[in-house]
């Protein structure tokens, strides 16, 4: 005949009709759970189906969420990191009206510096560097001594009179 021996003992699989009127069922009672707890997750929807009787795995109910777009959209909280009303003089934009022409003509520079921390000063972790629109990012601005890093910082806190944290 042709065929492999496997073949003849496989167990026939479920049609698709078969499957999608199943997983239309499942999305139904996802719904319904949904209703009373509209910010379920999928191991709690898990917990609520299993405790219904219904015989589902996560990786089906995690695939089923996403199929049909059941999974829960989670809003992303929205945190202010610029302070535009401080009392610092506000510098002017000296090349708002400068037409660039070729390479080279406008440099950026900017450094972020945080709170020090017990890994070391984030200012000697952090440097970013802009020029023309290309970014150039390095790891640790005074990566080459770590001491000077650290005696940079002290200076510049008690610049500042900030303690530092060790």
């Amino acid at each position: 005949m042709g065929l492999a021996e496997s073949t003849y003992y496989a167990d026939p699989k479920v049609s698709r009709k078969e499957r999608d009127k199943a997983e239309a069922d499942i999305r139904g009672k996802i719904e319904q759970i949904r209703v009373e707890f509209p910010r379920t997750g999928y191991r709690m929807l898990l917990a609520h189906l299993k405790g219904a009787g219904v015989k589902i795995g996560e990786r089906k109910l995690r695939r089923i969420l996403t199929k049909f777009g059941l999974q829960f959209q989670y809003k992303k909280r929205f945190v202010a990191t610029t302070d535009s009303n401080h009392p610092h003089e506000i510098h002017p934009n000296l090349i708002e009206e400068l037409a660039v022409t070729g390479v080279n003509q406008v440099y950026t520079a900017d450094i972020t510096y945080s709170t020090p921390s017990r890994s070391g000063p984030a200012g000697c972790r952090k440097e970013r560097t802009s020029m023309n629109g290309m970014r150039m990012s390095t790891k640790g601005g005074y990566r080459h001594s770590t001491a000077l890093c650290y005696e940079r910082a002290r200076a510049e806190a008690a610049v500042t009179d900030r303690a530092l944290v060790r």
